[in-house]
């Protein structure tokens, strides 16, 4: 399953440091896989197409203890996506 990594695109550094609920609710889409026990790895996947361009990233999820399967779908999308 290709899901997304985070709810807003990344972040300048150092743009969120004041506001410690907005950087912990930044990786709340990674929470559930691990609750559930499932396989899960987040990729860059291209940039935002506004300026600054920062990334974008996703998450993808396999069945519980298929993480050779989810290697192998995370190596041919990385080896499909532009750079």
């Amino acid at each position: 399953m290709l899901t997304p990594a985070t709810p807003t695109p990344a972040f300048q550094r150092g743009e969120k440091t004041a506001d410690p609920l907005q950087m912990y609710l930044s990786d709340v889409y990674t929470v559930p896989a691990s609750l559930a026990g499932v396989p899960g790895l987040s990729l860059p996947i291209g940039t935002h197409p506004d300026a600054p361009h920062l990334p974008v990233g996703a998450q993808l999820l396999a069945a519980p203890f298929d993480e050779a399967g989810l290697l192998h779908v995370g190596d041919a999308l990385m080896k499909n996506v532009p750079a």
